[in-house]
């Protein structure tokens, strides 16, 4: 009985462990994606400001 009692116990345990690093994992892609989208909606480009050249004008 000892002896299932501790296979469940560590069963149990690696479980909890995956699951932590899929969420652990799935956070950082998370995060990845705002830090892209963060760093996209901050260029210039995206703001719609782009650099406009100007042209000398001849009087």
């Amino acid at each position: 009985m000892s002896a299932a009692l501790n296979f469940l116990f560590f069963s149990i345990e690696r479980i909890k462990r995956t699951l932590l690093a899929c969420y652990l994992i799935k956070a950082l892609g998370i995060i990845k994606e705002d830090l892209t989208l963060l760093s996209t909606l901050l260029t210039p480009r995206a703001r719609g400001k782009e650099e406009v050249t100007k042209i000398p004008m001849d009087y």
